[in-house]
């Protein structure tokens, strides 16, 4: 059905200040981080391609603002909304797509996460023991998900 609804999905990590445009966009993947600032939600979204910034602002519709406040960490999501550059004090360098936001205007949760037995962020790195009992989780860390990569990238070499 939300093929229907969103034929086209853009991957998180794609874009830069030259993508900003009027038109709507639509993005899915994993909540990331999430932050709460008083009135506006900033939500990081995460896709094997990257990370993207979306904003969540209660002025502007403040239903959509409630549905966003009961998002946490690896809930899977898909948004709608337009693409606009960061102020300039908000610009992130360390991200490829730090100089742009997503102004969310649709959001439709695709599945709740439980609490998850290990971490998944870059900060804490778990035991090997568990690493390797959740191994479906630890292949979504971005380490291993550049390892993995890496070696596709390889063995394709190779085999050309």
């Amino acid at each position: 059905m939300l093929e229907e609804l969103f034929p086209r999905r853009v991957p998180c990590g794609n874009f830069t200040k030259e993508n900003v445009t009027s038109d709507k966009i639509v993005v899915s993947g994993w909540v990331y981080h999430y932050r709460d600032q008083g009135g506006v939600i900033f939500i990081d979204l995460r896709d094997r391609s990257g990370i993207l910034q979306l904003v969540f602002d209660k002025s502007t519709n403040e239903k959509l603002h409630a549905e966003a406040d009961t998002l946490r960490s690896e809930d899977v999501i898909l948004v709608e909304g337009v693409l606009r550059q960061r102020d300039k004090d908000s610009i992130n360098p360390k991200m490829p797509t730090g100089e742009v936001e997503l102004v969310a205007e649709k959001l439709f949760v695709l599945s709740k996460c439980n609490h998850l037995p290990m971490p998944v962020d870059e900060y804490e790195r778990p035991g090997e023991d568990t690493r390797l009992k959740y191994r479906f989780l630890d292949l979504r860390r971005r380490e291993m998900q550049e390892a993995l990569q890496a070696r596709h990238q390889f063995i394709h070499a190779v085999r050309m």
